[in-house]
């Protein structure tokens, strides 16, 4: 740590200069140690005769494996918006998207069902009306999504490719197709 000595105190390049009237005031400082000697403009190191050689400088260690490769675990868990999967006791599952944080969606999916809600959730619908045990603790990301389209599109897809669904909503290409009985109607997080 500096301290001061004849109303200066240096501090990195800076010299804090207290003058007789209580003002401060400032100049270049250089250690003791200094030489004044300074790198040459022709030298072999100026950025210039580099770029002309085509020679990258470099001012950092190239990055680590691991952060090319990411980490295994995903450290957003359900705090996070994007497309998921609620399974049900009976096999069948709810895919829905939000913007939000899927954990948020779960709480009011699960807030429907413990205050009759029904007409709020299709997970809530599904379980009250049949009697079934949603199994949130196993809800699955299926997929990170910021962006309203792309969250609209994954969750159609992931409608479509599921044979067991709960959801209340067809989508506009299931309008006109009869489904087999064990289908059930697909669905948007809309409620």
């Amino acid at each position: 740590m500096q301290t001061e000595k004849d109303n200066r105190l240096p501090f990195l390049d800076i010299l804090i200069e207290r003058r007789a009237d209580g003002s401060l005031g400032h100049s270049v400082y250089r250690k003791p140690t200094h030489t004044d000697l300074y790198l040459n403009g022709r030298s072999h190191h100026h950025p210039a005769i580099l770029r002309r050689h085509k020679v990258e400088k470099i001012h950092k260690p190239p990055g680590k494996l691991k952060a090319l490769l990411g980490t295994t675990k995903d450290k957003l868990g359900l705090k996070t918006s994007g497309v998921y999967r609620i399974p049900c006791e009976c096999g069948q599952v709810y895919i829905g998207k939000t913007g939000r944080t899927i954990e948020k969606r779960l709480k009011e999916h699960e807030r429907c069902i413990r205050l009759y809600y029904p007409n709020k959730s299709a997970v809530a619908e599904h379980s009250l009306e049949n009697g079934h045990r949603i199994k949130f603790q196993d809800t699955e990301i299926i997929c990170h999504a910021n962006n309203y389209w792309d969250r609209v599109v994954k969750e159609a897809v992931e409608i479509r490719l599921q044979k067991r669904k709960m959801d209340r909503r067809r989508l506009p290409s299931e309008q006109y197709v009869e489904t087999s009985p064990e289908e059930t109607e697909g669905g948007e997080d809309t409620h």
